[in-house]
């Protein structure tokens, strides 16, 4: 993804301080395997990288909004792929709660457990949450 960052003219400060982003701050190889995605397609356009991959090494987040189709999820993929951080698709529905986001008690080995769901493992890794569909969700699963 770096890579292909170069080739389309992103800054090579922006590149640099990813790449010391993503030294400083590792993923077990167990899960790197597992959710760190590969995208299918790739995300064009030298200023909106630049400035969404400048506003995550501020320490912001990001809010994608517009209309159907024009590459939102793409890119979120994409900088989760260049940042080196596992991802989650998080698709709201009119059945999402907040117990299938957080997570929940569940019973495993003859004891209550904990089950994290996708938004605490995306919050214990330093993940990207991708959250989709949010118009749809329940103010409850805002909330």
């Amino acid at each position: 993804m770096l890579d292909f960052l170069r080739r389309e003219g992103i800054d090579p400060g922006i590149i640099s301080a990813i790449e010391d982003f993503r030294k400083a701050h590792s993923v077990p190889e167990e899960v790197r395997r597992r959710v760190i995605p590969a995208p299918r397609f790739l995300y064009y356009g030298k200023e909106i990288w630049e400035g969404a991959a400048a506003a995550l090494l501020c320490g912001q987040h990001l809010l994608l909004a517009g209309p159907k189709a024009t590459g939102k999820n793409v890119l979120a993929e994409c900088l989760a792929a260049a940042f080196g951080r596992p991802s989650w698709d998080i698709s709201f529905y009119i059945n999402t709660d907040s117990a299938s986001l957080i997570g929940t008690d569940t019973f495993k080995n003859g004891e209550v457990s904990f089950r994290a769901g996708p938004i605490t493992q995306c919050a214990e890794l330093g993940g990207f949450g991708i959250l989709d569909e949010i118009n749809m969700a329940k103010n409850e699963s805002l909330a």
